[in-house]
């Protein structure tokens, strides 16, 4: 009996070490294609364009031929540090008035508009959903709190693309539209995805740290900010900082409700427009572009990757 359960603990073992291998060389190429797409922008951001399409060095290394003055400046990165701007005009009727506005904005104004986007996407949408998913996991005896989960369920059930004209209409109604207020106001809400994740995570935090602090008398605000806040302190700042790479990353929203307040996103994508700054247009200088947007991502990754790439744990209390 012995050798029998021996043999099979052996074929255990052999079974997880081959699967193991299997997804670490999964993952292996799976960074690797990564990474070669970062590195192929990056050489491809300091080729001329003659280089890059008419003699067709997509692959290769710059050549000094075609590429020796842009590669050693830098061209293509000068270009955008000096040349990248947006010019926006909107016009729209509010209360039979017509509102009309016109920017210039350059890469300073892009990236201060992006910061904003993105930090208020980052805390706004993560806050109330924490706070909704800790109402709805704590007071499950309240019907009224209920009735706010499943309208979160449904809204996920919802396209909500039908919805994006009347947005803008009530944004324009209220004299918010193409404001840092507006954005504000449209980022406060709760649902989707990382609610759920709350709930699920609040679902499996003890009712002994808010009991106990009720009876020492404290608010329910009191405990939820500075007890149960904390205890899920990991996973708020991971998915904040998840909401902080895709505000950056994301170009409609400036494109839709701040189209006089563009963020570098939308720059980029702004060059690949026919209204796109005569000189900078260029794949090449579109590629140095795409690389200055990912830089401040990958600082963000080097910052905080033990936060994005720890254990999230929950814990305190002795059993």
């Amino acid at each position: 009996m012995k050798a029998k359960n021996n043999y099979g603990q052996r074929d255990k073992n052999v079974v997880n070490i081959i699967l193991k291998t299997i997804v670490f060389i999964i993952l292996t190429l799976y960074a690797i294609s990564i990474i070669y797409i970062l590195v192929w922008g990056v050489i491809n951001s300091l080729k001329s364009n003659v280089d890059f399409l008419v003699k067709n060095n997509i692959f290769g290394l710059p050549n000094p031929e075609f590429s020796s003055d842009e590669l050693f400046k830098l061209n293509n990165y000068r270009l955008i540090l000096e040349k990248f701007y947006i010019e926006r005009s909107i016009s729209y009727w509010r209360n039979e008035v017509l509102i009309e506005h016109t920017t210039r904005s350059g890469l300073l104004e892009m990236i201060v508009n992006a910061l904003y986007f993105s930090s208020v996407q980052a805390v706004l949408p993560t806050l109330f959903s924490a706070i909704m998913a800790y109402l709805c996991s704590r007071f499950k005896e309240f019907k009224s709190i209920t009735i706010w989960y499943y309208v979160a369920l449904v809204a996920m059930m919802v396209p909500a693309l039908g919805s994006y004209p009347a947005e803008i209409s009530i944004l324009q109604n209220l004299g918010v539209y193409d404001t840092y207020l507006g954005i504000l106001l449209q980022k406060s809400f709760y649902g989707g995805t990382y609610f759920f994740v709350f709930h699920a995570f609040f679902q499996g935090v003890s009712g002994t740290y808010a009991e106990a602090a009720e009876l020492d008398g404290a608010s329910q605000y009191r405990i939820f900010f500075q007890i149960i806040l904390p205890l899920i302190g990991k996973a708020f700042t991971t998915i904040a900082l998840i909401q902080f790479v895709a505000g950056w990353n994301d170009f409609r929203l400036p494109l839709m409700y701040m189209p006089t307040h563009p963020s570098v996103a939308y720059g980029v994508y702004n060059l690949t427009l026919e209204t796109a700054p005569v000189g900078i247009a260029r794949l090449t200088t579109r590629l140095a572009a795409c690389m200055l947007l990912a830089v401040p991502i990958l600082i963000v990754f080097l910052i905080f990757k033990e936060k994005l790439m720890g254990n999230v744990s929950l814990g305190g209390l002795k059993e």
